[in-house]
């Protein structure tokens, strides 16, 4: 970054400074389901077990490396990663900036950086939606993106190298990598300024590819990140797309509100059609995934924030200059719902309270709640606590249910690749993907029936967006796992809504 001047500097640093500040308050968040998921594969990673081949999952790999390196530093603490994930909305709010500088013009690539700072500041500090693929992903966007437009091929190289990366978090921002060939290629570089991009984009994916190839897990990777992803894609969670979409509107209009008002000025910038384009592709994203859940929703922002501070230079330079204070206005009240929201976030999860001592543990990890569901950390937590106190270091404990942060946090493997029951209980909607569950099924069973697991965990109540039925349920419908259950494994003790069952004769004490 060339040389700014102390009025745009000091409030950048500052800018940069309180958020950073109020975004620790999220270092203490347990995990919940998806970063369970993320840091168990990752731990298995640390341990000589390969992903893919070894952990079933479908984000990309350095999601995973992001996590091994993160619990790595933390000596396995959570707070690693929530400590990677600060550094990540720090790092997009600072390359919006930078990548704003680029796009629009000096004078508003601060007001980028507010707009790229609010909504992460507000809801996406929520327990729910930290250290997902997309967090990580998001200063990779405006850093790629501004590296395509730098002149040189050598930045052209650089990046394909970094947009390679944002497809190694997750397969869906392929759409981001094939955008940036526009501006990387647009002239007076033209063809030759591609063809680096396309060779960065080439240096970026090729050892991972190596990497995999090299441990036996190309065709595991294939499978999980390509195949499954394809079946995963066209399921909804639940419900048909308007309602997905009248739910997704009605939680994002508080985070993107402004940013799309202020984004239909921006459409009359004289960059209006990169940065359409750019959102375009990022909406696309969240659309070709069906889910909308409010993290898909994060790849908009920087674009958003781009558009919008376009929008903010095009008012101020084209209409009356009481209509750029009106917008600074519509900013302010945004930015106070941000606010209480996130007074709101903090006094309902009591972190200060639980850090001063005036919250024990316990009352603290119970305070983290699926809203609608009954999932809860707590009963995670203990019964994870209880397996690490009962069971050695080299047991194998299966968790038939949507809870794999058991594995991770009782430090003990899955007997098999599939330590999620999602893999082998989503419904098909095609033959293919009811042949693709299949073939995991026999998988799985066989897995078992070679190195039993000294505890196999059933769980109730753990419906979510993806899965209408409980895993109890699930498992009682997938009778030839049933069957080896009942054959070879008795229940034992329940401990909130998971239910014990253990192999004859290896009882574990009360």
């Amino acid at each position: 970054m060339t040389s700014e001047p102390k009025s745009r500097l000091l409030p950048l640093l500052l800018l940069l400074a309180l958020f950073g500040l109020a975004s620790l308050i999220i270092l203490p968040l347990p995990f919940l389901r998806d970063q369970g998921i993320y840091a168990y594969v990752a731990w298995a990673w640390v341990n000589d077990r390969i992903p893919f081949r070894d952990a079933f999952e479908h984000k990309g790999p350095l999601l995973y490396a992001v996590y091994a390196a993160a619990l790595s530093f933390s000596k396995g603490a959570m707070w690693g990663v929530n400590l990677a994930d600060v550094l990540a909305r720090l790092s997009a709010v600072l390359l919006s900036y930078w990548a704003a500088r680029i796009v629009l013009e000096k004078r508003f690539a601060l007001t980028a950086a507010l707009f790229t700072a609010l909504p992460l500041f507000a809801v996406f500090n929520s327990c729910w939606w930290n250290a997902e693929a997309e967090t990580f992903m998001l200063p990779l966007f405006p850093l790629s993106l501004g590296l395509a437009l730098r002149p040189g091929h050598p930045s052209r190289f650089l990046a394909g190298l970094v947009a390679a990366q944002t497809v190694a978090l997750k397969p869906t921002a392929i759409l981001h990598a094939l955008f940036l060939f526009g501006p990387a290629s647009a002239r007076p570089t033209g063809k030759r300024a591609g063809l680096s991009y396309a060779g960065g984009l080439l240096a970026g994916i090729l050892p991972w590819v190596l990497y995999f190839a090299s441990k036996g897990a190309l065709a595991d990777l294939y499978s999980d990140l390509i195949r499954f992803n394809t079946f995963h894609a066209g399921l909804t969670p639940g419900q048909g797309w308007p309602q997905a979409l009248a739910l997704a509107g009605k939680d994002t209009w508080m985070v993107f509100g402004l940013l799309v008002l202020l984004a239909l000025a921006g459409i009359f910038d004289r960059r209006r059609l990169l940065l359409l384009g750019w959102t375009a592709q990022a909406l696309a994203q969240v659309f070709l995934q069906t889910k909308f859940f409010l993290y898909h929703w994060l790849v908009l922002i920087p674009p958003l924030a781009l558009l919008a501070a376009g929008g903010m230079r095009w008012i101020h330079d084209n209409l009356h200059r009481s209509i750029f204070y009106l917008a600074w206005a519509l900013f302010l009240v945004q930015a106070a719902l941000g606010l209480r929201f996130y007074a709101l976030l903090q006094s309902h999860y009591q972190t200060p309270q639980y850090l001063l001592g005036q919250v024990d543990r316990d009352q603290y990890f119970a305070r983290f709640r699926e809203p609608g569901a009954d999932f809860n950390f707590y009963a995670t937590w203990h019964v994870a606590d209880y397996l690490r106190r009962h069971t050695a270091p080299s047991d194998t404990i299966l968790v038939f249910g949507y809870e794999p942060g058991i594995n991770y946090l009782a430090a003990r493997f899955a007997p098999t690749r599939f330590h999620s029951d999602y893999p082998l209980t989503f419904t098909p909607k095609s033959a293919g993907a009811r042949q693709w569950r299949e073939q995991a099924r026999e998988v799985f069973l066989h897995d078992l029936t070679q190195a039993p697991p000294r505890v196999i965990i059933l769980v109730a109540g753990d419906q979510n967006a993806l899965e209408p039925e409980d895993s109890l349920t699930q498992a009682r419908s997938f009778l030839p796992f049933w069957e080896f259950l009942t054959q070879n494994y008795e229940p034992s003790k329940t401990i909130e809504d998971f239910h014990f069952f253990e192999r004859h004769a290896h009882r574990l004490p009360d």
